[in-house]
């Protein structure tokens, strides 16, 4: 069992195991436990000529990777990639930041909350300045508020550590580096390939293992 502090590990509702997500939220609900058990692998068989087991691939991989650096230690996360495709690690989908009315707003956002001294002056800008004071007022409002509103902010942020939302359409960046990706080329004896796989396991002991195989 790994430290269930670990950002990317819940416990099951079904079951209480240990459980990480898939990367993509349906799934996990759609496989009772909110995620993947540990100890456990997931098989994912295409009907005729659809994509859905490498989009699901590269989700699981992200999800592992975003994990990884939501500590600020040397890593509680590691992904060994089965596959002769270098470049998976720069294929993976990067995070999901709103549609384009969302991701104006977050910029005109951060624009505005850029307030330096000057714009504070109140004869520069009377009503800028009240605008600001008031906004100051409720902000300062809230974080004063009762325990159950700072309890819910941390259930929220846990949330998003634990399970991230994606946009296929974009990029994981920066791409997942050497010490949190291994590569295992699946063109060699199995037996070669078994001896590879535990010798990256056990150099990476006491993380959370993802194992990719992006194709049978």
């Amino acid at each position: 069992a790994l430290d269930a502090s670990h950002p990317g590990i819940r416990p099951s509702p079904a079951t209480s195991q240990q459980t990480t997500s898939t990367g993509c939220s349906y799934l996990d609900k759609i496989m009772g436990h909110m995620g993947l058990p540990l100890g456990n692998s997931l098989l994912v068989e295409e009907q005729s000529t659809t994509e859905f087991s490498s989009v699901l691939c590269k989700l699981f991989a992200s999800q592992g990777v975003l994990n990884n650096r939501a500590d600020s230690t040397s890593g509680n996360t590691h992904l060994i990639v089965l596959s002769s495709n270098q470049h998976f690690g720069k294929e993976l989908p990067g995070l999901y930041k709103g549609s384009r009315k969302d991701i104006k707003k977050t910029k005109i956002e951060e624009e505005q909350s850029k307030v330096t001294v000057q714009n504070l002056s109140e004869q520069s800008n009377p009503t800028r300045y009240k605008d600001l004071k008031i906004a100051w007022r409720y902000k300062l409002g809230d974080e004063n508020d009762g325990s159950s509103d700072s309890n819910r902010a941390v259930l929220d942020n846990e949330k998003k550590n634990y399970n991230n939302q994606f946009d296929i359409t974009t990029r994981l960046v920066p791409a997942p580096t050497s010490s949190e990706l291994s590569f295992i080329s699946p063109i060699q004896p199995p037996q070669t390939v078994l001896v590879q796989l535990e010798q990256a396991i056990k150099r990476h002991e006491r993380k959370l293992i993802r194992i990719v195989i992006p194709s049978l």
